[in-house]
């Protein structure tokens, strides 16, 4: 088998196939959605994997030799019209097919035929060398093969549909049906206005702590819940299930708990009973506890944003924009920022404005000002008054960071080459008096509870070594080690 043949076959088929099938999906994905396909690697291979399977199997060069005692029928079958006589002598003949458009203008569609006595091998694309010898033969074997053709067919169009139909948000519009079956009974909860749900602050940096009324609840070291009183004397632990690095997202409504664990948006009473999985369709992040419900950005629908009841039901799409960065919830209002900027909606998603064109993640508002990371990882704010004129408050890479007390707490990025000691620093609003309040290697989230900072430290590989930031004291020291 000529191996140079069978490349520059997978070359042009490439060339010739994918590239015009992309440029077309291309143009109907642009009249559905407004704009260029996103074509993940995943889909990119199956295409290439599907077009270069068929191809190879149905155009592969193969040569094929029989015994053949009277050309004559042989010779009515090349004048019947499927073929063009390129070169014909008595011993030796080239042709090529007139049936097969577009695909035999595709590959080296040449198909020769050499005659040596009673012998006859024909060399070419394995397609047309077998229509050759099935009419040599007067036998069709494609009725033996008809009934998979559907399926091939079919096979072909899921494939090439793909982004189609992935973006379209039919396969999520089902999930969202079979969900919202499943949760219609289950038990509704009144909450009497008893909804702490959590800050945007907070939740902004994993959402590890709650400050409720009474008493305060926030996650020590990954792997214990604690409930303290508001001066962060310790109560008692809170019996948790297993959590993953996917933990987070705390919120409080009545006595239940709610947070993310993993790929679930989970919910328990504080004694730890009652434990029940309200979403477990993929990832959640940004989760806000709101009187109107949940409000959160969904990865198995594009990270668009979602709203569900506090019992999981009545699931619902509520702002459909693609792949959004960040979603704060306050009061009646959310920000939601995308590759365009930051928009600002009511909360049955209807649009209000556009605050800023530039991309942002961490948004919180404080007073007139928004303040956001951006896309350098320095820390801005934007004036209410002013929009689309944001200013740089903090000049450095920024991990995280929280608003308490008219001052920025923060995070250098651990692995910024500018800030090779990672810490926790503060600064006034404007991004001035900075100082840096504990030096460590390494630094997983901040959360505000009450008068007091808390955040986990450690080296890269070391022990978490949780610390409380005391804001009336302006002190340091261990929490409960």
């Amino acid at each position: 088998m000529n191996l140079i043949k069978i490349i520059e076959l997978l070359l042009r088929s490439l060339l010739f196939l994918l590239l015009p099938a992309y440029i077309v999906l291309n143009g109907l994905y642009y009249l559905m959605f407004g704009h260029i396909m996103n074509l993940e690697w995943v889909t990119l291979v199956s295409y290439v994997i599907l077009i270069g399977t068929l191809m190879y199997k149905r155009y592969k060069p193969i040569s094929q030799e029989e015994r053949l005692d009277d050309y004559s029928f042989l010779n009515r079958y090349l004048q019947s019209g499927r073929w063009e006589i390129l070169q014909d002598n008595h011993s030796y003949t080239t042709i090529r097919p007139a049936f097969d458009t577009p695909l035999n203008l595709v590959v080296d569609d040449k198909v020769t035929i050499e005659k040596n006595r009673n012998l006859v091998r024909i060399s070419g694309p394995q397609l047309y060398v077998t229509d050759l010898f099935k009419h040599l033969h007067n036998s069709d074997d494609e009725k033996n093969t008809a009934w998979f053709k559907p399926f091939r067919l079919a096979f072909a169009a899921v494939v090439l549909t793909m982004p189609l139909v992935r973006d379209s948000g039919l396969i999520w519009e089902w999930t969202a049906f079979r969900h919202n079956l499943d949760r219609a009974n289950a038990e509704v909860e009144d909450f009497d206005g008893n909804l702490n749900g959590n800050t945007v602050s907070n939740l902004n940096t994993r959402g590890l702590g709650i400050d409720a009324e009474d008493f305060t609840i926030y996650m020590h070291d990954d792997r214990t819940l604690v409930k303290t009183d508001n001066d962060l004397n310790f109560q008692e632990t809170i019996t948790f299930p297993q959590t993953s690095f996917g933990f987070g997202h705390l919120n409080l409504a009545g006595d239940w708990l709610y947070f993310t664990n993993g790929e679930t948006l989970q919910r328990m009473k504080m004694d730890g009973s009652s434990q029940e999985t309200l979403f477990d369709h993929g990832y959640v992040t940004h989760v806000h506890l709101t009187e109107n419900g949940l409000y959160f950005l969904n990865s198995a629908d594009r990270f668009t944003v979602h709203r569900m009841d506090f019992n999981g039901a009545n699931l619902e799409r509520v702002v459909n924009v693609e792949n959004a960065y960040d979603l704060s919830v306050y009061e009646d209002v959310m920000y939601v920022s995308h590759r365009d900027g930051i928009d600002r909606y009511s909360l049955d998603g209807e649009h209000i404005e556009q605050l800023t064109a530039a991309k942002a993640w961490s948004i919180t508002r404080q007073e007139d000002y928004y303040y956001f990371k951006g896309e350098d990882q320095r820390l801005y704010r934007l004036s209410e008054n002013s929009p689309g004129q944001e200013e740089v408050v903090l000049d450095v890479e920024v991990d995280h960071y929280i608003l308490a007390d008219s001052t920025i707490f923060y995070m250098t990025s651990t692995y910024s080459r500018e800030h090779p000691y990672s810490g926790v620093y503060k600064a006034d609003l404007e991004g001035l008096e900075n100082e840096r309040l504990y030096v460590t290697d390494y630094i997983r989230h901040l959360t505000h509870i009450g008068d007091s900072i808390i955040f986990d430290a450690s080296s890269v590989y070391g022990a978490v070594d949780v610390r409380r930031y005391d804001l009336s004291e302006e002190t340091v020291d261990p929490l409960y080690n």
